[in-house]
């Protein structure tokens, strides 16, 4: 007949003495419960090692030279795009004023160019057909009344008049057809960054 043992009533149960643990178990039980679980040795942290040292500052510099690189690329597209904007509007400016002039002068039919007595040295007030603006060049951009224009160093406006076919636009005639194109362009520090051109027609 198996015998009962009567657990200590604070673990709240009654068990068979078969379910008694042995005493080598019951002893090591007793033993982790008074003192804890053994722990087990922690490695000491390791560090980075020179050579690692060395490659995360390569690293580094690669991704900072980059960075500076997309900063500088930007910067310069943004001035390039105000550069190309300021030309387009010097070169609009000096466009709309030739094609305000006459088509010719009827006193004097000499050629492309301006006329006798006619010069744009100090200002172009004297200019009064399209053609007296032929191979006009700027190294200081000014007003029509000769005021010039600041914040515009090596800022430079030139105009191409020539005779074209009324039937072929693209092509340059030698003389008079009754139709010219003007072509006005604009350059800063030697490089063209607008390019505007129009024809005339003997309409006058």
């Amino acid at each position: 007949m198996k015998r009962r043992v009567t657990i200590p009533h604070d673990l709240n149960k009654t068990v068979g003495i078969s379910a008694v643990p042995r005493v080598g178990s019951a002893t090591r039980a007793a033993d982790r419960a008074l003192h804890g679980s053994p722990s087990r040795p922690v490695a000491p942290g390791r560090g980075f090692s020179l050579i690692e040292t060395i490659i995360a500052i390569g690293i580094l510099s690669v991704m900072y030279v980059a960075a500076l690189n997309a900063v500088g690329s930007s910067r310069l597209a943004q001035q390039t795009i105000a550069d190309n904007r300021r030309g387009f509007e010097l070169a609009q400016e000096l466009l709309a004023e030739v094609l305000q002039q006459n088509y010719w002068d009827p006193t004097a039919l000499s050629g492309l160019g301006p006329d006798a007595g006619e010069s744009a040295t100090t200002h172009r007030t004297s200019f009064d057909d399209v053609d007296d603006y032929a191979n006009l060049i700027e190294t200081t951009i000014k007003t029509r009344d000769g005021t010039a224009i600041p914040n515009l160093t090596n800022w430079n406006r030139f105009v191409y008049v020539v005779w074209v076919s009324p039937n072929n636009l693209d092509q340059v005639s030698g003389g008079e057809t009754g139709a010219k194109r003007i072509v006005v362009g604009v350059t800063y520090k030697g490089k063209t960054v607008a390019w505007l051109d129009a024809i005339r027609a003997n309409v006058d």
